[in-house]
């Protein structure tokens, strides 16, 4: 490493700034930091990758790592400050991923005394090796065309569960039900390529000359700076990219605001057409189904509610199913599926068996 921090650059500063908590002011330090330097870069990545083993791992156990650490550098070079007791934990703070529905991941965070960044980034071989060692940490290792292999940070949601994770340039991404999304450790340094499984809001500031490429399936949409959703779950045939400010280029294709296309699996991109706006209401809690069938429906109802849902009777699998259903539990489906889509359901724990009413 290069050498020591700034008195007006610390760890406490750099952990508000990949938190999403810095003032514009404190960005604009933060950004002139990272282009001085070249290896400013790969510092922020070691802060990240700590705070991410804090973030997955119990109090008591990322305490003792670096209870270890600071044992371990008790012999580094005199005028460095050490960690007196590692840092402090807090895991009832403001999360890193905010989840709609249920707890996904807690963001700590790190309050320890400056460091020099040769100590940092000691301390950060060393929670890795810890890591590694006894609880099995892995880093998802990606290959991009025109960088070297980049660790990925992964956030994924379970079935009944939303997410907004925050990019560390202060993009957002609103993660729906049952999907994945891969941001690489490099994104700063400029490998803006993330790779998404399921559905994301995508809410990117503009950077010129850097675009933004979602990688969904055989997708990669291409962006500057807008609000746009990439759909792509196992399920589906095609990747849907529907655009709500801005444009986003999928392949030669430009979608332009309020404007969707479809790809195939097979990369045959659909005519561009016009969004309705219900693509992006799971954002907001808003599952929209427009008309599908209800066996086509229930995989969208399962993910949505975290539930098994089955069919009594055969006939009804082309029972059209239309309208909004709101975040919420088995019993407020259930409810809803009995009083206004006029079937009967037996429900036992997650599994709800649906049959025709008959009056």
């Amino acid at each position: 490493m290069s050498g020591p921090l700034h008195d007006d650059m610390t760890p406490a500063l750099l952990d508000r700034y990949l938190s999403g908590e810095c003032a514009g002011d404190e960005v604009a330090r933060v950004h002139a930091w990272l282009a001085a330097h070249s290896d400013h870069v790969a510092q922020l990545a070691e802060l990240r990758v700590i705070r991410e083993i804090a973030a997955h791992r119990p109090v008591w156990n990322v305490c003792s790592m670096w209870e270890t650490v600071a044992g371990r550098l008790g012999h580094a070079e005199s005028g460095s400050t050490q960690i007196q007791s590692g840092p402090i934990i807090r895991p009832g703070s403001l999360p890193l991923v905010q989840p709609r529905k249920g707890i996904l991941q807690r963001r700590s965070v790190f309050k320890a005394q400056p460091l020099r960044w040769g100590v940092w980034s000691t301390a950060a071989a060393l929670v890795m090796g810890v890591v590694v060692s006894t609880i099995g940490w892995t880093l998802t290792e990606r290959h991009e065309s025109q960088y070297t292999a980049a660790s990925m940070l992964t956030y994924t949601t379970a079935n009944g569960q939303r997410a907004t994770i925050t990019l560390p340039d202060g993009g957002t991404v609103a993660l729906n039900v049952a999907s994945r999304l891969e941001v690489p450790l490099d994104y700063m340094a400029g490998n803006r390529m993330v790779r998404l499984t399921g559905e994301g809001l995508f809410t990117v500031p503009h950077h010129p000359g850097t675009p933004l490429i979602v990688q969904a399936g055989p997708t990669a949409a291409r962006v500057l700076g807008t609000s746009f959703v990439v759909r792509c779950y196992a399920t589906d045939t095609a990747t849907m990219v529907a655009v709500r400010d801005g444009k986003v280029a999928v392949g030669p294709t430009v979608v332009a605001a309020a404007q969707m296309v479809a790809v195939g699996r097979q990369g045959g991109v659909s005519p561009i057409r016009p969004s309705d706006g219900s693509q992006f209401t799971f954002a907001a809690g808003i599952l929209t189904i427009n008309g599908l069938p209800l066996r086509a429906a229930i995989v969208e109802l399962d993910r949505w509610y975290d539930a098994d849902i089955q069919l009594g009777d055969p006939t009804l699998a082309m029972h059209p199913l239309d309208g909004e259903f709101a975040a919420g539990s088995l019993a407020d489906l259930t409810a809803l599926l009995e009083l206004v889509y006029n079937v009967h359901v037996v429900r036992a724990g997650r599994v709800l068996t649906l049959y025709p009413r008959h009056t």
